[in-house]
């Protein structure tokens, strides 16, 4: 799902994309991995603490949150999402890709690239974790290279593009 983070820093994403010329209503990315016996949504989110969970209610209850419950997805393509999701938490914050963010919503351009390989990545921030995650399920995913500089805006153009937005929670 897609939300808008409060705070500066959330401020600061959305600015980012302005001055990229994208969708600048969204700041974070959640992706959604179940509903407890008590009926709380929990999610798998990437944050400047690393990988964790995160009650979902605050993202579903607040109005600026879209998911893209209008992509298509198998229940294994879901389940490998979800079990990724797991495998990735306690995973570091990806302090870099967030000032290279910052330096490219400038339009500067700059050489850097991601190492690769087949393994999870040692760092990530929010929209990293679901575009890692994503492609690694085989779903259509932002797929910017490096993936590591996915932001909250280019899943909000995948989405909107493709027609997949939908009320939060998806």
């Amino acid at each position: 799902m897609l939300t808008r983070s409060k705070g500066w820093a959330g401020k600061l994403i959305r600015l980012g994309a302005l001055l990229g010329g994208q969708l600048e209503s969204w700041s974070h990315v959640a992706v959604m991995h179940h509903t407890d016996d008590a009926g709380t949504p929990w999610a798998v989110e990437g944050r400047p603490g690393g990988v964790g969970w995160v009650d979902a209610r605050k993202y579903i209850n607040d109005p600026h949150t879209i998911s893209n419950v209008g992509q298509p997805k198998t229940g294994t393509q879901r389940r490998q999402v979800c079990d990724g999701a797991v495998h990735m938490l306690g995973v570091a914050y990806d302090w870099e890709a967030i000032g290279l963010d910052a330096v490219s919503a400038t339009r500067i351009r700059l050489a850097w690239t991601h190492n690769g390989g087949d393994g999870p990545p040692a760092h990530v921030v929010c929209s990293s974790l679901a575009d890692w995650l994503y492609e690694k399920a085989g779903l259509t995913n932002p797929a910017k290279l490096p993936w590591a500089l996915t932001t909250p805006a280019d899943w909000a153009e995948l989405w909107f593009t493709n027609g997949w937005q939908g009320a939060s929670g998806g």
